[in-house]
């Protein structure tokens, strides 16, 4: 089992992708999918967040390092004090990094079989090199 998210990388989590820095490459789902995920894991965050920490979270997209460190320091203590809080936060964050990982690898090693004979396509714009007959190689 991997280690449990840290407050430090969940306040990173939400930074880099408020900004989109993580977002770009993913799909327009992916991206609303996130972006909804996203949303809850603030308003659960910040239902807990009061004054400055609650206003540095607010700028999350802005992603400045101050407010990223202020979020994960009151994160930490917040998730120390409230099990239940962390666990739902842990759970949120982990949706997050699926989303990502996910949609970061659709459509990369696509192997198709018809009539026998195996294609795989692991750059769809690059070369296809297929097996021939006994010691035949096709380039296309």
């Amino acid at each position: 089992m991997s280690d449990p998210l840290t407050a430090g990388a969940i306040a990173t989590l939400i930074f880099t992708t408020a900004v989109g820095k993580l977002t770009e490459a993913l799909t327009e789902d992916a991206r609303k999918q996130l972006a909804q995920k996203l949303q809850s894991l603030k308003d659960l965050i910040g239902s807990k967040f009061q004054g400055k920490a609650k206003a540095a979270l607010a700028r999350s997209d802005q992603g400045d390092e101050t407010d990223r460190d202020t979020v994960t320091n009151y994160l930490g203590v917040a998730m120390a004090e409230d099990a239940d809080f962390a666990q739902q936060v842990r759970a949120l964050a982990q949706d997050i990094q699926q989303v990502i990982k996910i949609d970061q690898v659709q459509g990369q090693n696509v192997q198709n079989v018809f009539g026998g004979e195996a294609n795989q396509v692991n750059n769809p714009t690059g070369p296809v090199i297929m097996g021939g007959t006994g010691n035949q190689i096709t380039i296309n």
